[in-house]
C-alpha cells in the first residue's frame, strides 16, 4: 500500500460516515413525523419517476433550463459508471488496465458526456448569474455544486486522456486523444500527473458527496421519493380532520410532529427553481406569500430541529423546536392567508411538491387552536354558522325563490326530479351569477332534461369554511347537505360553482356523499353536441377568450368542455397567454373572495387587463366567483370587455 493509496482509503473511509451521519440525522426528523399512507399505486408512481425524474416533463416547460438540466442530470449519471470504477480500483489498490469490452462504450460515453455536462454547466451559469432570471437566487450554494460538477467532470476528461497515453484504457474517444496530444503532450506519462488528477477527482466528488446534505441539491437524494409518494388525487383536496378524538388539544399543522413523511419530504425536495413564485397570483401582484420561501423555512426549521437535537443527544426528551408553533414564528400569518388555493405551485414544482398540503392546515391551526384570524374571515365563518348560511351573512331568500324565477321543480316542495341543479352561494345572492345560473337551468330544463333545485333545503356547500381553515363548521355543512340529498333521492348533480363541483366530487365521498356530479359546461357541452342546444342567432359569430377557473381547470382537469362551447357556437377562440394548466386565479380562492387584498396589485385587475390585451368580443369564463371579479376587474381597469358565463352563449334549439 502506497501514499496515495492510504490516502484514497482514508478519505472515502472520512466522507461515506460523514455522509451516512448526516442522513441518519435528516432522518431523525423523519422519525417525528406522522405516517403517510399515500394514494398512488405502483404503477402511477413508477410513471411519476420515469416522466418526472428521468424525463424532466415539468423542467421542459422552460425549454433553456429543462435542456441544462437534462444534460446535466443525465451526464453525470452516465459519468457515475466511470467514478465506480475509479472508486474500485482505488479502495482494492488495483492498477490493472480496463477490460477491453468495458473500454469499448464506457470511453466513448465519457468522452461525449463530459463536453455535454460543462456546456449545460455553462448555460445554467449564465442563466443564474448572467442574465439573472428573476425566479432564480443568487448564492453561494449553486456556484459551489456548479463548481464542483465541472470540475469532477473535467477532471474525468483528463484522466481519460492519460488513460489513453498509457494504454490503461480502449475505445473511441476523439476529444481524449486530442487532450492527450495537444495539451498534456509529455506530460501524459508522468505517473505523479495520474495521482494527481486522481487525487482532484477523489477529493472533489467525495467533497460533492459530503456537501450535499447540506446543499438545497439534497434534492438529488430525496426528490425521487418525493416523486414516488405523489398523491394521485386532485390537488384541491384536503384531507379531513377527525374531531372524535377527545385528547387532541390541537388541530391542524401545528408543529412538526403533525407533518407527514410527505410533508418533510418537500421542502428537503425543493430545488429553490423558483418555479412556483413564478405562477402564484398572491406573489406576482406583491403579496408577501413566496410558496418557494414556505418550503426553504421549513426546511431551516427541520434542520434547527436536527442541529439541536443533536447538540442535547444525552436527553431523551423531543426538542424544544420540535414543539414551536410553526403558524407565526416560522411561517408569518400574512403569507399563509394571501394563498388563494389556485394549485399552481403544486401543479409547476419539477418534484412534485404540494404546498397546500402545508398552508391549509396551517389555517386549520390558526383557526380552530389559536383563534387567531383576519376580521375578515371571522365575519365570513360566524355568516356560514349563522341564519343565512353563507359567507356573505345575506338573507338567503334566492334559493327559497330560485325554482319559481326559473320556472323548474323545487325538491323542497315534495316535487322530484332526475336531476338537481345546485344554485350555490354566489347564484343566491350576487344579480350577474343568478342571472347566469337562471339561463343555464332554463337551457338544461328546455333541452328536455327533467330538473329541478333543492330550494330551502340547499345551503353552502361548506368550501369557503374549509379552505379557510374551519373544518368543524365545514364538516357540519357538509354532512346536513349530504343527508338532504340522499333525503330527497338525488343521485345526479350539475352546479355551475367550480368550488361547488370540486367539494361535491372529490370531499363529500369523505364523508359518504356519492353523486354523479357534472359541472354546467361539461352538461351544456353534450346537449349542443347532441344538437339540443345551438348557437345564440341573435348576434354575428365574433371572437372571446376564456378565463379557466382553478378549480374547474387545474384542480379537475375539466379545459375543453368550455372551450368546445365557444367554438361550437361559431366564435373565434383567441386564448390569453396564461391559459388551460397554466391559466392564473381570478384572485378569490381559498376564501379570498371575503378578504381584502391590502398590499400589491389586486389580482382580478391583473387578470383582466390581460384578458383585454388579448383584443377579443368577449371575456367567457365558467364561475360566478370568476364572473365577478373580472366583470369588477374589467371595470377597474376602465375596459369595456364584456364579461359572459358559458350559457350566455348558447340557446335552445328551434323545431
Amino acid at each position: 500500500m502506497n501514499t496515495f493509496h492510504l490516502f484514497f482509503l482514508l478519505t472515502t473511509l472520512l466522507a461515506v460516515l460523514w455522509f451516512g451521519l448526516l442522513i441518519l440525522e435528516k432522518g431523525y426528523v423523519l422519525s417525528l413525523a406522522r405516517p403517510y399512507t399515500g394514494t398512488s399505486t405502483p404503477r402511477q408512481s413508477l410513471l411519476g419517476i420515469i416522466t418526472e425524474v428521468g424525463l424532466h416533463r415539468k423542467l421542459f416547460r422552460d425549454r433553456y433550463s429543462g435542456a441544462a438540466h437534462f444534460v446535466i442530470f443525465w451526464g453525470f449519471l452516465a459519468l457515475t459508471i466511470n467514478t465506480f470504477w475509479f472508486l474500485w480500483q482505488g479502495l482494492w489498490f488495483s492498477h490493472a488496465p480496463q477490460p477491453q469490452w468495458l473500454g469499448v462504450w464506457l470511453t466513448p460515453l465519457n468522452d461525449l458526456a463530459v463536453p455535454l455536462v460543462v456546456f449545460a454547466a455553462l448555460m445554467a451559469f449564465i442563466k443564474r448569474y448572467l442574465l439573472k432570471t428573476q425566479r432564480l437566487r443568487r448564492n453561494w450554494d449553486a456556484g459551489i455544486i456548479l463548481g464542483l460538477i465541472v470540475l469532477i467532470v473535467l477532471t474525468d476528461l483528463f484522466r481519460e486522456a492519460w488513460n489513453l497515453g498509457n494504454h490503461r484504457i480502449g475505445g473511441y474517444a476523439p476529444i481524449g486523444t486530442w487532450i492527450e496530444y495537444h495539451v498534456m503532450g509529455s506530460f501524459v506519462h508522468s505517473s505523479e500527473v495520474g495521482l494527481w488528477l486522481g487525487g482532484i477527482k477523489l477529493v472533489a466528488e467525495l467533497g460533492f458527496l459530503v456537501y450535499l446534505p447540506y446543499s438545497k441539491h439534497f434534492h438529488l437524494i430525496v426528490a425521487p421519493f418525493n416523486v414516488w409518494l405523489k398523491a394521485s388525487e386532485p390537488s384541491g383536496i384536503v384531507a379531513p380532520i377527525d374531531f372524535t378524538t377527545e385528547d387532541a388539544d390541537h388541530y391542524g399543522l401545528s408543529t412538526v410532529r403533525d407533518m407527514t413523511w410527505k410533508d418533510m419530504l418537500d421542502p428537503y425536495s425543493c430545488v429553490q427553481c423558483g418555479r412556483c413564485d413564478d405562477v402564484c397570483p398572491a406573489h406576482q401582484t406583491g403579496k408577501s406569500l413566496s410558496p418557494m420561501q414556505l418550503m426553504i423555512d421549513l426546511r431551516h426549521h427541520l434542520d434547527q430541529v436536527t442541529r439541536q437535537r443533536a447538540s442535547n443527544d444525552a436527553s431523551p426528551d423531543i426538542p424544544p423546536l420540535a414543539k414551536t408553533t410553526l403558524a407565526g414564528p416560522v411561517i408569518h400569518t400574512d403569507a399563509i392567508w394571501d394563498c388563494t388555493t389556485c394549485g399552481a405551485c403544486v401543479q409547476v414544482c419539477p418534484v412534485d411538491n404540494n404546498h397546500l398540503t402545508k398552508i391549509i392546515p396551517l389555517r386549520q391551526d390558526l383557526v380552530l387552536t389559536q383563534s387567531s384570524m383576519p376580521e375578515e374571515v371571522t365575519r365570513a365563518v360566524r355568516a356560514m354558522e349563522g341564519g343565512s348560511g353563507n359567507p356573505w351573512g345575506l338573507n338567503d331568500e334566492g334559493r327559497h325563490t330560485f325554482a319559481e324565477e326559473a320556472g323548474v321543480k323545487d325538491v323542497s316542495r315534495g316535487e322530484v326530479s332526475a336531476v338537481l341543479y345546485w344554485v350555490g352561494c354566489a347564484a343566491s345572492i350576487d344579480p350577474r351569477a343568478r342571472q347566469a345560473a337562471i339561463r343555464t337551468v332554463q337551457l338544461i330544463r328546455d333541452a328536455g332534461v327533467d330538473i329541478g333545485v333543492m330550494g330551502s333545503q340547499e345551503r353552502c356547500t361548506g368550501d369557503p369554511a374549509r379552505r379557510m381553515g374551519q373544518e368543524y363548521l365545514f364538516q357540519n355543512m357538509a354532512t346536513h347537505n349530504i343527508d338532504a340529498l340522499n333525503a330527497a333521492g338525488i343521485t345526479t348533480i350539475v352546479t355551475s360553482c367550480p368550488h361547488g363541483f370540486n367539494t361535491f366530487v372529490n370531499e363529500y365521498p369523505q364523508l359518504g356523499g356519492h353523486f354523479e356530479v357534472y359541472h354546467h359546461s361539461q352538461f351544456l357541452q353534450k346537449l349542443l353536441t347532441k344538437g339540443k342546444l345551438q348557437g345564440k342567432t341573435s348576434h354575428q359569430p365574433g371572437s372571446a377568450t376564456y378565463h379557466d377557473p382553478c378549480y374547474l381547470g387545474r384542480h379537475n382537469g375539466i379545459y375543453e368542455a368550455p372551450r368546445d362551447i365557444i367554438t361550437g357556437t361559431g366564435m373565434i377562440l383567441k386564448e390569453m397567454p396564461r391559459h388551460h394548466e397554466n391559466g392564473f386565479c381570478c384572485g378569490a380562492g381559498g376564501g379570498r373572495m371575503w378578504m381584502e387584498e391590502r398590499s400589491g396589485t389586486r389580482i382580478n385587475r391583473n387578470r383582466s387587463r390581460e384578458a383585454l390585451d388579448v383584443g377579443a368580443d368577449q371575456l367567457v369564463t365558467g364561475c360566478p366567483y370568476c364572473l365577478m371579479m373580472l366583470t369588477d376587474g374589467v371595470a377597474e381597469e376602465s375596459g369595456e370587455l364584456p364579461v359572459q358565463d358559458l350559457s350566455a352563449l348558447l340557446e335552445p334549439t328551434t323545431t
